[in-house]
């Protein structure tokens, strides 16, 4: 983990509780390790990543949180994916795959999100390019 739990709470300012903070920050940690294809690991000491840390934290406590009020929702409901639902000449809408799809999708973008913006001009989101191949060019561009 990126972060002591003293300073999420005193530096970061979070709110999660330690229990919590600790289940969390494992997700937070494989996503920072994946999306900087393992850097982090060798800037731990760098402040931007403690913190893109925590703010990856709170940003899964929020996902868990909707993931367990939407559970709620369908274990109530009995269907998963309920969209809408009438009762006057009964009607029931499902979210499609696609849908679904969509959601994973923007909450995986929020969490690059994050990342990009505790770690731009880190180096530490680099991933290849023409850096040193073809600077000529890059340059003549």
């Amino acid at each position: 983990m990126y972060a002591t739990y003293e300073f999420y709470k005193e530096t970061y300012g979070g709110a999660v509780s330690e229990g919590d903070f600790l289940r969390l920050g494992l997700k937070a940690t494989a996503f920072l390790d994946y999306y900087t294809m393992g850097k982090a690991k060798n800037n731990s000491d760098m402040e931007s990543v403690r913190l893109a840390f925590c703010a990856l934290v709170d940003k899964y406590s929020e996902i868990e949180a909707m993931s367990l009020a939407a559970q709620k929702s369908v274990s109530e409901a009995a269907s998963v994916g309920k969209k809408s639902e009438s009762v006057g000449s009964y009607s029931v809408t499902y979210q499609t795959s696609d849908e679904l799809k969509a959601i994973e999708r923007n909450l995986k973008e929020e969490l690059a999100e994050i990342c990009r913006m505790y770690l731009a001009g880190t180096n530490l989101l680099y991933r290849g390019g023409c850096r040193d191949v073809c600077t000529s060019y890059c340059n003549g561009l």
